[in-house]
């Protein structure tokens, strides 16, 4: 059984996953196993900045298909974690606030949708 408190889910790609948004009291993404019932890992999403989110309801990330980067947003920062130790590999920003992020199939390309706009990155990394 998972405690309550998430605000936000959305199913991996993979199909056995289930990803859980919480804020309270840190923001976190956890990992559900759909078959265990269990959380398998959880992910802080503190930055060093510590500043406010602006629209505190929207908070998009996305988890590559095949598990190893988990793709966050605050404000206009795209930030890239590694799934193996949770560690920030990358951020960027955008002109404007981000309001939805998704992979591509085959994990290549990562989609950042603002208000009338989408960026899209082509991601090229080795985790080591």
């Amino acid at each position: 059984m998972v405690d309550a408190g998430y605000a936000r889910f959305r199913q991996n790609p993979d199909g056995r996953t289930l990803l859980l948004f919480s804020a309270d009291p840190v923001r976190k993404v956890s990992f559900l196993d759909l078959e265990r019932g269990e959380i398998t890992c959880s992910v802080s999403l503190t930055r060093g900045g510590g500043g406010s989110v602006r629209y505190p309801g929207i908070f998009p990330f996305s988890a590559s298909p095949d598990g190893s980067v988990l793709a966050t947003a605050e404000n206009e920062t795209v930030t890239l974690r590694s799934l193996r130790d949770g560690t920030e590999a990358e951020s960027f920003a955008l002109p404007e606030t981000v309001k939805e992020l998704a992979f591509s199939p085959d994990g290549c390309v990562l989609l950042a949708a603002v208000r009338e706009e989408a960026f899209t990155w082509a991601i090229q990394w080795e985790l080591e």
